[in-house]
C-alpha cells in the first residue's frame, strides 16, 4: 500500500519512464511510417494541427493535476488514508467538469476551422475528424484522477507498465486498419478505445492497491479546497502561457504556411518530442523524490541535488541537441525521403528550442515539489504573449523559422532567467549569478563544439546512407561525450559528480552490511 524507500521509488520510476519511452519510440515510429504511406501527408498535417488544437483545449485542466499531486506528499508521509480519500473524491468532480467544458468549447470551435486549415489536397469529413480527437481528449479526464495517487506515491512506474502494454497492442491494431482499410476513422476509434482502456486499468489497479479511496462517501472540507483552488489559480497561468507556448506554432504554420508543412514539420516534432521525453524522464522520475525530500527541511542537501540535476540537464540536453542538429536531416531522408526535409537553419532553431526548454527542467522539479507556484504564475503567460505577436510579424516576415524563432525570443526574455532568479532569491536564498554565469559559458562551449564536429562530418561520406548515418551518429555522440567530460573536468562539475556517485556506493554498501 503506502511504502517502498524513496531511492527504491526513484529508480524504479526512471527504469519505467525509460522503458516505456523506448517502447512509445518505436512504435510512435512504427505507426508514423505507416500513416505516411497509407493516408498521405495532408492526412498526416490534419492528424497534428487537431493535436495541436485540443492541446490548447486542455488549458481546462492547467494547474489541476500539479496542485493535486502537491496536495497528497503530506497526506502520503503521514499515512493519512481519510484525507486521502476525501482529495480523490474531490478531483473526480473536478476532471469531469473539466471534460464537459473541454467538449464545450471544442464544439463552439469547429465554425473557425476552415480560417486554418490550408491543405493541397481536399480532405472530406474533416468536421468529423475533429470531433473523433475532441472526444478522445473529453474522455482521457474521466477516469485520470485515480491515477494522481499513483503519482504522488512515487510509482509512475506501474502506470508506464500498464501504458506500454496497452499501447503496443492499440499500435497493432491502427497498423492493421491503416494497411488494409486504409481509414483515418478506424484509426481514431481504435484510439479512442485505447485511450479509455488505459485509463480504465489503471484507475482499477489504484482502487485495488489503494482501497480506501473506494469510499466515496469521504468529502473535502472546505479550507481544503480553497488552499487547493489558491495553488490552481496560480498555476493555471503559467500552464496556460506554457501551452500557448508550446502549441500555437503548427496553428500559425497551418494558416500562415499550409497545413501540409504541420505535417512535415510535425515529423521533426516526433523526433525532437522523442528525444524530449526520454531525457525528462530523469527528472519526472526524481519529482516526487524531491519532494518527499523536502519534507526533511535539509535546505542544503536539496541545493546540492539541484545543482547536480543541472549538471545532468547540462549534459543530456546538450549532447541531444548537437546530436539532432546536426544528423536529423540524413535521419528524416532515409526514413521518408528528401520531400519531407526542412532547411538547415530551421533545423537549428528547433535543437535551440529544445535545449534552453530542457535546462530548465531542474528548476521545474523544485517549483513543482515546492509549492512555487503564485511567485511565477504569469511569467510563462507574460511569455506567450510575446510569442504570439513575434509569431505572427516574423511568420509572415520570414515564414516557419520566424515563427519557430518567435518562442525563443519569447522563452529567452521572459521565463528563461526569472524563474531561477525567484528560486534562488525566495527559496535556496543564494544569489543567482554564478547560476547565469554557467549557463551562458555552457552555452558558448555547445556551439564551439557544434562547429567542430559539424565540420569533422563534412568530411565524412558513404555510398550506403545506413551506414552513413550510423557513422556519423557513432562519431558525433564519441565526440561530445569526450568533450563534455574534459569540458566538466576543467570547471569541477566532473568531480562533484564523481563524489555524488562514491556517497551513493558506500550508502548502499553500509545499508548491505547493517542487513
Amino acid at each position: 500500500m503506502l511504502g517502498k524507500s524513496r531511492t527504491t521509488n526513484t529508480i524504479y520510476n526512471f527504469i519505467g519512464n525509460v522503458g516505456y519511452q523506448i517502447v512509445s519510440v518505436i512504435l510512435r515510429f512504427i505507426v508514423r511510417t505507416i500513416f505516411i504511406y497509407s493516408l498521405g501527408i495532408s492526412y498526416l498535417g490534419i492528424s497534428s494541427l487537431f493535436a495541436n488544437i485540443l492541446s490548447i483545449l486542455s488549458l481546462a485542466e492547467l494547474g489541476v493535476g500539479s496542485a493535486m499531486v502537491y496536495s497528497m506528499y503530506k497526506p502520503l508521509a503521514e499515512k493519512d488514508e481519510r484525507k486521502l480519500a476525501q482529495l480523490i473524491n474531490y478531483y473526480r468532480i473536478v476532471y469531469r467538469t473539466i471534460a464537459f467544458i473541454i467538449l464545450v468549447i471544442g464544439v463552439l470551435i469547429i465554425p473557425f476551422l476552415s480560417k486554418i486549415i490550408h491543405l493541397q489536397t481536399e480532405i472530406s469529413k474533416l468536421y468529423l475528424y475533429y470531433i473523433l480527437y475532441l472526444l478522445d481528449t473529453c474522455s482521457s479526464y474521466l477516469f485520470v484522477y485515480r491515477a494522481l495517487i499513483l503519482t504522488a506515491d512515487q510509482k509512475d512506474y506501474i502506470i508506464n507498465i500498464y501504458k506500454s502494454s496497452l499501447e503496443i497492442l492499440q499500435a497493432i491494431i491502427q497498423s492493421i486498419v491503416l494497411l488494409i482499410f486504409k481509414s483515418f476513422i478506424e484509426y481514431l476509434i481504435v484510439q479512442i478505445v485505447f485511450s479509455i482502456a488505459k485509463n480504465v486499468v489503471i484507475a482499477r489497479h489504484a482502487e485495488k492497491e489503494y482501497e480506501f479511496i473506494k469510499n466515496k462517501s469521504m468529502q473535502l472540507d472546505n479550507t481544503s479546497k480553497r488552499e487547493i483552488w489558491g495553488n490552481i489559480k496560480s498555476m493555471f497561468f503559467y500552464k496556460m502561457g506554457g501551452v500557448i507556448l508550446n502549441n500555437t506554432d503548427q496553428i500559425y504554420i497551418s494558416a500562415l504556411e499550409s497545413t501540409d508543412m504541420v505535417g512535415i514539420y510535425s515529423n521533426y516534432l516526433l523526433s525532437i518530442g522523442i528525444l524530449s521525453s526520454v531525457s525528462s524522464s530523469i527528472f519526472i522520475s526524481v519529482r516526487t523524490s524531491i519532494g518527499n525530500l523536502i519534507t526533511e527541511n535539509d535546505r542544503i542537501k536539496q541545493f546540492y541535488i539541484f545543482k547536480i540535476l543541472n549538471i545532468i540537464g547540462f549534459w543530456i540536453y546538450g549532447i541531444s541537441g548537437i546530436v539532432f542538429s546536426l544528423l536529423i536531416n540524413d535521419f528524416i531522408e532515409l526514413w521518408l525521403g528528401n520531400k519531407f526535409l526542412l532547411d538547415n537553419n530551421i533545423v537549428i532553431v528547433i535543437a535551440v528550442s529544445f535545449y534552453i526548454t530542457g535546462v530548465l527542467y531542474p528548476i521545474w522539479c523544485y517549483r513543482e515539489t515546492i509549492g512555487l507556484f503564485k511567485q511565477t504564475q504569469y511569467i510563462l503567460f507574460f511569455s506567450s504573449i510575446i510569442n504570439l505577436v513575434l509569431s505572427y510579424i516574423l511568420g509572415r516576415e520570414f515564414g516557419l523559422v520566424g515563427i519557430l524563432s518567435a518562442t525563443i525570443i519569447a522563452r529567452l526574455t521572459t521565463n528563461i532567467w526569472y524563474e531561477p532568479y525567484k528560486l534562488y532569491k525566495l527559496y535556496f536564498r543564494e544569489s543567482s549569478k554564478a547560476y547565469f554565469e554557467k549557463q551562458i559559458l555552457n552555452i558558448i562551449f555547445i556551439v564551439l563544439l557544434y562547429m567542430v564536429i559539424y565540420y569533422i562530418l563534412s568530411l565524412i561520406s558513404f555510398t550506403n546512407e545506413f551506414v552513413n548515418i550510423i557513422i556519423k551518429f557513432l562519431i558525433a555522440v564519441i565526440l561530445c561525450v569526450g568533450f563534455f567530460m574534459v569540458f566538466s573536468y576543467f570547471t569541477g562539475e566532473w568531480n562533484m559528480l564523481k563524489s555524488t556517485y562514491d556517497i551513493h556506493i558506500k550508502q548502499k554498501i553500509m545499508k548491505r552490511n547493517q542487513k
